[in-house]
């Protein structure tokens, strides 16, 4: 494919009368995601007046898109339908491909696999005729969910591989630093022989992270190596790696990448033996997901549990 080039200022940049917006997504870019949130609605609230508005529609995706990340699935697809109704209209390139964004995203929450897949093509079609390098960036980055949630690692890796190497060549940061973490996730749970590859991209997260100002993808990268280490049973190195990022993926990250990340420390230290702290581990992420009615987490944390005290 040959990506067109040419720059824009109509794109996921954000209108230059709205500071808020431009604030919010800056916070969001940054994994910063309840503040992100709280300004969002906002934004939100505001917008209403105007439903076919370009502060409608991007708040509206955004807020859905945050609130998948909590957890709260029927929420995000509220919204982000709303994004997909504000956009019914557009009939220019960007309006279709941020409505056709919309569409793909709120077929992934639902599991609709197949049809994920019929938008990503009619999705990456019309991002390319935008010719804006980040519009067509974040498509590519996005667009190919589908493959990765199927299973289909290896052809998904070439896929973010190439969004990678376009935003990189492209200087849309923030992408870069999605495409990265999802190259990563790859390596930790599907793929995880490769090391020299998985190391490289620590690197550039590290380099970036300091670049961006965002220390969360030092604590990601580093639960991501240790998550790879698990997986291979190099135990030492993942307590090593998952030990020294659960301060800060508790501080800086999502909910689930946190949760994560203590679940494979506990199993990490269960499988060397050390119950004590398995089950220490174990106990927090029950009570913490109980808290947060995360029921993936607490479930996994009972099956921990239970196979210890059954032992």
């Amino acid at each position: 494919k040959k990506y067109r080039t040419k720059k824009t200022a109509q794109n996921l940049n954000l209108p230059a009368e709205s500071q808020q917006l431009e604030d919010a997504l800056r916070l969001y870019n940054s994994g910063i995601y309840e503040k992100s949130l709280k300004l969002f609605q906002k934004i939100f609230r505001n917008a209403k007046k105007n439903l076919d508005s370009y502060l409608y529609s991007e708040s509206a995706y955004y807020l859905g898109t945050l609130l998948n990340i909590f957890n709260d699935s029927n929420k995000a697809l509220k919204y982000i339908h709303k994004s997909v109704e504000s956009l019914k209209n557009r009939d220019d390139e960007i309006g279709i491909s941020l409505r056709l964004r919309a569409e793909y995203s709120a077929a992934l929450i639902e599991n609709a696999f197949e049809k994920a897949g019929e938008i990503s093509i009619q999705y990456n079609e019309h991002a390319l005729q935008t010719g804006d390098t980040k519009i067509i960036g974040n498509c590519l980055g996005k667009s190919f969910t589908h493959l990765y949630k199927t299973g289909k690692y290896e052809e998904y890796l070439t896929e973010i591989t190439k969004a990678a190497d376009y935003n990189r060549n492209n200087n849309n940061l923030y992408d870069l630093c999605n495409n990265l973490l999802n190259m990563m996730n790859v390596y930790a749970y599907a793929i995880p022989y490769d090391l020299e590859s998985t190391e490289k991209i620590s690197l550039e997260l590290h380099q970036l992270a300091v670049r961006l100002k965002m220390p969360s993808l030092i604590f990601e990268s580093r639960y991501r190596m240790g998550v790879r280490h698990y997986r291979i049973n190099e135990f030492d190195q993942a307590e090593k790696l998952l030990s020294g990022s659960l301060t800060g993926t508790e501080k800086n990250c999502d909910q689930d990448t946190h949760f994560s990340n203590l679940l494979y420390l506990a199993n990490t230290y269960y499988k060397k033996g050390e119950s004590k702290k398995a089950v220490q581990l174990g106990s927090k992420l029950y009570t913490q997901s109980k808290n947060e009615k995360n029921d993936l987490y607490l479930m996994n944390a009972t099956k921990l549990l239970a196979e210890i005290y059954m032992r």
